[in-house]
């Protein structure tokens, strides 16, 4: 095996897991969020819905 498929093969493992993991954290947060914000803005649906929003979009 070459250097270079050693590499290869060590920066699509590197990769792989970054986006398992980002799907891990991803998968966690989504079903908290909502709450947490309506918490964090004082307990006002509204407002914690257009923070989501704006969330949501960027």
């Amino acid at each position: 095996m070459s250097g270079g498929d050693r590499r290869s093969k060590a920066a699509f493992g590197f990769i792989l897991v970054s986006i398992v993991l980002d799907t891990l954290a991803f998968g966690v947060a989504v079903p908290v969020f909502p709450s947490l914000m309506v918490e964090l803005r004082g307990g006002d649906t509204a407002s914690a819905a257009q923070m989501l929003g704006l969330f949501g979009t960027a």
